[in-house]
């Protein structure tokens, strides 16, 4: 999938390669893992779900330089629900991509997979993409306590 600035490119076993060209910072990842991560332990977290035709993750490429930005995936919740996410590197943060990208996967899940409802969880710290996922129309559902941070669930229900 793709729009005039970014594409999503699937990630499959031929993609390892491509881990060694990004980092996941602290600050790219402290909303979500609370470390940075290596280039291994990127490539355990993230190539999962190689062989299914949408579920899994994403790199986000931006189009032109054809540079990886960023990674988005797709996952299975419960009761037909469908779970999105995404993070960007940090010289791509506030130039408008995380809202992209989180569209073109409630596009695709919306398309290709029609469930019940979309969902995406945010620790409440990251006002950004709490900002983004109420932007592309989640609202929230509820938060939860998770240590010493607020976990915040946004739904979307799906009109059959």
């Amino acid at each position: 999938m793709e729009n005039s600035r970014i594409s999503l490119v699937k990630m499959n076993e031929a993609s390892k390669h491509r881990f060694h060209d990004v980092r996941f910072t602290y600050n790219v990842m402290k909303f979500i893992t609370g470390h940075a991560l290596t280039t291994e332990e990127a490539m355990d977290r993230y190539l999962k779900h190689l062989e299914e035709a949408y579920i899994g993750n994403y790199f986000v490429e931006e189009k032109g330089s054809l540079k990886t930005i960023g990674i988005a995936k797709i996952g299975e919740g419960d009761g037909g629900q469908i779970e999105i996410g995404y993070c960007l590197f940090e010289e791509y943060w506030g130039k408008g991509f995380a809202s992209e990208v989180a569209q073109m996967l409630i596009e695709i899940v919306k398309e290709k997979i029609r469930p019940d409802a979309i969902f995406g969880t945010v620790d409440s710290r990251n006002g950004a993409s709490v900002r983004i996922l109420e932007k592309v129309g989640m609202e929230k559902e509820k938060e939860w306590k998770e240590g010493n941070k607020t976990i915040c669930r946004y739904l979307m229900t799906i009109a059959k």
